[in-house]
């Protein structure tokens, strides 16, 4: 019998997980985003950081601040720009190490984060105050879906680990991973223990999944 993963967020053809054909996936989100009114004459800075691809899509629907420099978190988020913008900044690796880089690159220019009303903004907290904006577009509501159990679970987000909760459970013999650490963190306080892939990359993702089922 394959190994059932459960990934929560859904997917789109040609997705590279979906070339792992010995695993049992379920792509399934447990939130809901809503996009919410903003005003793009607001936004006074070089820089606009996306930290996830609801956060682009739900800026782009109706907007193309194609006058900003442009920073996202991970693969993923860049990948939902799908050609209409360049990302000049593409965060790889730990919080940690990709705020690092981004101070690097930053420097004296001034940040506007594109976000949602969950953000934990844990990016923006290795910044200095002043050089951060917030402009929120989208709002995050929890989705009770059940779901039939699974060997692995890999949450990809705190917001995702609250809507699956609310009508299912983890066995304690299935193994856990978190997107990164704000996730492995709400996932911890919980009670829960997860494992964190190395980085946002799928490639890094599917590794931690295959690791999770060898375990």
């Amino acid at each position: 019998m394959k190994p059932r993963v459960l990934y929560t967020k859904e997917i789109g053809q040609g997705h590279p997980f979906l070339k792992a054909s010995e695993i049992d996936w379920t792509f399934q989100s447990f939130i809901q985003i809503l996009e919410t009114p903003f005003n793009p004459a607001a936004i006074q800075s070089e820089w606009l950081f996306f930290t996830s691809a609801n956060g682009v899509n739900s800026l782009l629907s109706r907007w193309l601040p194609s006058r900003f420099k442009i920073a996202c978190l991970g693969e993923a988020t860049a990948k939902a720009f799908d050609g209409i913008l360049t990302p000049d900044f593409i965060g790889t690796g730990s919080v940690e190490d990709l705020s690092t880089a981004f101070k690097e690159q930053l420097q004296d220019q001034r940040v506007t984060f594109i976000e949602g009303n969950l953000n934990k903004r844990t990016i923006a907290e290795a910044l200095p105050k002043e050089k951060c904006a917030y402009v929120q577009t989208y709002e995050t509501h929890l989705l009770p879906n059940s779901v039939n159990p699974h060997d692995v679970y890999f949450f990809t987000s705190p917001s995702n680990v609250d809507g699956f909760l609310l009508k299912n459970e983890i066995d304690s013999t299935s193994k856990i991973i978190a997107i990164g650490t704000t996730t492995q963190a709400h996932l911890k306080d919980l009670g829960f223990q997860a494992s964190v892939p190395n980085s946002y990359m799928h490639s890094d993702q599917l590794d931690a999944i295959k690791a999770a089922i060898r375990s």
